[in-house]
């Protein structure tokens, strides 16, 4: 193994499985207000309508995922003609964000 990928961030949720499952909950119920999911650099990258509610549930989740999933940065942008989330991580937790949201 090289060092490089000793020194790397562990891509990996801390939640438990019971957590997860609600987790996945939140972000199913915001997905139908997705307008785009984009790769960009370093990540993934989802836009939503530009929706009080929905960006009140986003704002919950990033901070959510920021507690259990540091090895990624979670941002969120809202302008009035969209809200996003910006996932972005080195290497593998790039892949893995993408993967995430099912984004190639």
């Amino acid at each position: 193994m090289s060092e490089s990928q000793l020194n790397a961030p562990l891509v990996a949720c801390t939640l438990s499985s019971s957590d997860f499952q609600r987790r996945a909950a939140t972000w199913e119920s915001v997905m139908s207000a997705l307008r785009d999911k984009l790769a960009i650099d370093g990540g993934v990258r989802l836009e939503f309508e530009p929706d009080h509610k929905v960006t009140h549930a986003l704002t919950d989740l990033v901070h959510a995922e920021r507690e259990c999933c540091g090895w990624a940065s979670w941002v969120l942008v809202d302008t009035s003609s969209t809200t996003a989330v910006e996932v972005t991580a080195e290497g593998a937790g790039a892949r893995a964000a993408r993967e995430l949201f099912g984004v190639e």
